[in-house]
């Protein structure tokens, strides 16, 4: 068995600076079905400088469907509440007008030990398309489907109504793979 994580929702506020001492809280509020919640801040003294949300499911790796948690597992690790944010549904929409931006392969430095590609790497390239003189103030990511290694993928770029950058990866077939949105405001 695996976990596999099926969104974040990440909320910054300020990024610790190097040298800052922080202190990294997570939570497991109660899930729902199949669904495991966990709640993330990164505390500055009293000062809250990120406060995350995922969705988790637990994987039979060797049948590759979603499991139900074992009862002893849920006994060790406990529920907690989790914080009390309002956070984006784990389905982000994609936009119908957006443009393709960047083609890229899937290769092995972007390969995690899941053999697909690392969450971190969606990430690192959809920040890659919003300009440098914005600074980020909240990431969410809806993963939908696994990129794998020499995956030929396409990234699409536009804006919603509310001015949020909405990245999305796809296949060469033009199956979603990924879903990003993106709020920054000026630095």
């Amino acid at each position: 068995m695996g976990w596999i994580i099926l969104s974040w929702d990440i909320k910054i506020k300020e990024l610790p600076k190097f040298n800052d001492v922080v202190t990294v809280e997570t939570r497991c509020p109660k899930g729902k079905g199949l669904y495991v919640f966990r709640d993330f801040r990164i505390i500055r003294g009293d000062e809250v400088l990120v406060k995350a949300h995922s969705t988790w499911i637990l994987l039979d790796l060797k049948r590759l469907v979603p499991t139900k948690i074992p009862n002893e597992m849920t006994k060790k690790y406990g529920i907690d509440e989790g914080l009390n944010e309002e956070w984006y549904n784990r389905k982000l929409k994609s936009l119908d007008d957006s443009k393709k931006v960047i083609s890229f392969v899937v290769d092995e430095n972007m390969i995690d030990s899941n053999n697909h590609m690392n969450n971190q790497k969606y990430i690192e390239k959809a920040l890659k398309l919003i300009p440098s003189d914005l600074k980020v103030k909240r990431i969410s990511v809806t993963y939908l489907k696994q990129s794998l290694l020499n995956d030929k993928m396409e990234i699409y770029l536009g804006r919603n109504k509310d001015g949020k950058y909405v990245i999305d990866f796809k296949d060469d077939k033009l199956s979603l793979h990924s879903t990003i949105y993106i709020e920054a405001e000026k630095i």
